[in-house]
């Protein structure tokens, strides 16, 4: 349970520096120029290339499972808890910037806020796709 959590926590806690690395980019030279939209959709790939590349740190790192492989519904498990993690760092970002609860579910709906939303929705299926990848992958025939 103690390897779940820290894997979990890992993986919550590198997307959210890449994601507040790059926001630094993001807020004050692309949006004033494109948008906040804009800037979402120029962040998207650099974000899903980091996150995709933490996952695959934080799934070696605490062997997800060790000898065993990890399950779909473990990688499930571990993604659903980081996207909650991630999700109640940037809540308490929010609020330590003094911002209200309320500015904080506005910013969430609004358009990039909804694809922000998406892009982490990716982020969390990560462990279910690289588990799949590794270790439900078809076996290449002749190498039995």
């Amino acid at each position: 349970m103690l390897r779940f959590t820290l894997a979990s926590a890992s993986y919550a806690l590198l997307a959210f520096v890449a994601g507040f690395a790059l926001a630094i980019i993001r807020v004050p030279l692309l949006e004033p120029n494109v948008g906040p939209l804009t800037a979402v959709l120029i962040e998207a790939p650099f974000i899903l290339i980091l996150s995709w590349l933490a996952c695959r740190v934080v799934l070696r790192r605490y062997g997800a499972g060790g000898s065993t492989p990890l399950s779909l519904a473990g990688a499930g498990a571990l993604g659903g808890v980081a996207l909650l993690l991630l999700l109640l760092a940037e809540l308490a970002l929010s609020l330590l910037m003094g911002k209200t609860l309320s500015a904080f579910g506005q910013a969430l709906i609004a358009p990039a806020g909804l694809l922000g939303l998406g892009l982490q929705l990716v982020f969390a299926s990560f462990p279910i796709v690289q588990t799949c990848r590794t270790h439900y992958a078809p076996v290449p025939p002749g190498s039995r």
